[in-house]
């Protein structure tokens, strides 16, 4: 935590310095400027595995794999706009925007020959037990969503050093996050079973960061690297419709976590 105050500081301090020759070629009476772009997020997939297998009768039930794979690709669209202002200071807007959407239909068998290889579904309420089982094939059909969201408003300063470009900037941060599960689920005996999960998080904090700019010989070169220290506050929701006997219960949970 130390050592982002010293940065932060260090920015701050650098932004309103005159001691490096600023630069002449964005003066204020320029009017706007707007860049967008494209590119493509990969993360690696968060584990979804509501299903057990028990193999013996005198073994506990094993969690199934993950229903999701290991990485998606989500293309990220960003859009920045600026505003020059005196002595080379610039205000400038950005926002980002990334979503994907995966489908996954698949099948576990179990072998229910021994009468003890059976496949089940955990219940979100641990004090209500989920239906035994099915010694037969366990189907399900997975909807998986994912968004994400930021925004900044960034305070900078261009320098030159040479035919090198010095921008560091600074301001207020903001980005959201969204997941969103839905399951079918459907035995060969005829169990049927629905699950919704959604997860959504917002991040508040401010955004620091240092852009250089130079010819490469072959073109111009930017690269920029940022720290965003934030406040986190996650919410998750959940909902299951479990049969029991002849009745089908609805279970809900609603929960609420802050993080610094």
């Amino acid at each position: 935590m130390h050592k982002t105050i010293v940065t932060l500081a260090f920015f701050i301090v650098l932004l309103l310095s005159d001691g490096v020759r600023a630069d002449s070629g964005e003066q204020a009476g320029n009017g706007l400027y707007a860049t967008a772009e494209a590119s493509m997020l990969y993360m690696q997939m968060p584990s979804y595995a509501p299903f057990w297998l028990r193999a013996l009768p005198n073994q506990g039930a094993r969690r199934l794999p993950s229903l999701l794979g290991d990485h998606l690709a989500a293309p990220v669209f960003s859009l920045s706009v600026g505003k020059p202002l005196d002595h080379d200071l610039f205000l400038e807007a950005r926002t980002e925007y990334a979503h994907a959407e995966l489908h996954v239909a698949d099948s576990f068998v179990a072998d229910g020959s021994s009468g003890f290889n059976r496949i089940g579904f955990f219940s979100i309420d641990p004090d209500r037990m989920a239906p035994w089982g099915t010694p037969g094939t366990a189907f399900h059909n997975l909807d998986f969503s994912y968004r994400r969201q930021t925004f900044s408003l960034l305070a900078g300063r261009t320098y030159v050093h040479g035919s090198t470009h010095i921008t560091p900037f600074i301001g207020p941060w903001h980005m959201q996050l969204h997941q969103a599960y839905h399951l079918n689920h459907e035995t060969s005996g005829g169990t049927r079973m629905t699950l919704d999960d959604e997860v959504r998080t917002a991040y508040y904090g401010l955004l620091a960061g240092v852009r250089l700019t130079g010819d490469a010989g072959f073109g111009e070169l930017s690269l920029e690297g940022t720290v965003a220290p934030a406040f986190a506050r996650s919410w998750y929701d959940a909902a299951q419709d479990i049969p029991t006997g002849a009745v089908t219960r609805n279970l809900t949970i609603r929960e609420r976590h802050d993080s610094p």
